[in-house]
């Protein structure tokens, strides 16, 4: 048996199944508490019978654990249908005091801004994918964070879905909706001196 107070990582790769009877289960459990747990990335979520449940379990788990400083809930969704999810009745104002590093989906900041979570404040590297072509998601996002102030994000790091390119239109052809996002993105990090962001060109804008 291993002493919980010696685990500080938890990492994952790859896709995963998070099910009621799997081996999964049984680590992200309110159950398991980890005093020193500081890191925790839990892959992409491929395969899930019971996604409440999951959401649910989940949350709980990282409510017990309060001293992660960086949580990834994945970059890729292996079934565009499923990805780890937060249980929103579960959030609150105190959700991971010590948090500074997220990694996941738009989705995840909107449901931590939307139950004020006061971290949010405090992130310094921040790694978001959308996986929507219209980029609904980050709009939803932007408009969540409206009224957050987020001055200790230094790194950036942002995936918006590859709208199909029309390559009989000129090379220079502006995706609107992206540098939109681009710019809102600016507005809310205003501070971040290193960004990777993986998008269409937005460098002119067609007559």
């Amino acid at each position: 048996m291993f002493d919980s107070s010696s685990i500080t990582h938890i990492s994952l790769s790859g896709s995963v199944v998070h099910d009621p009877a799997n081996s999964l289960s049984s680590l992200l459990s309110a159950d398991n508490h980890f005093s020193g747990l500081v890191s925790v990335e839990l892959g992409s979520l491929a395969g899930c019978l019971n996604l409440p449940w999951s959401s649910q379990a989940l949350t709980q788990f990282l409510n017990v654990n309060p001293t992660i400083q960086h949580l990834s809930l994945g970059t890729q969704k292996p079934n565009p249908d499923i990805s780890f999810q937060l249980h929103s009745p579960s959030l609150s104002g105190g959700f991971l005091p010590d948090l500074r590093s997220f990694e996941g989906f738009p989705e995840h900041l909107t449901l931590m801004a939307q139950a004020n979570v006061q971290s949010l404040n405090q992130l310094e590297s921040l790694a978001l994918v959308s996986t929507e072509e219209d980029l609904e998601d980050m709009r939803r996002m932007l408009e969540a964070l409206t009224l957050q102030s987020f001055p200790s994000v230094k790194y950036l790091h942002v995936e918006l879905y590859p709208a199909e390119l029309n390559f009989h239109a000129p090379f220079n052809v502006t995706f609107l909706v992206h540098g939109g996002v681009m710019l809102g993105l600016g507005r809310l990090f205003p501070e971040v001196v290193n960004i990777y962001a993986k998008l269409p060109p937005i460098n002119g804008v067609s007559s």
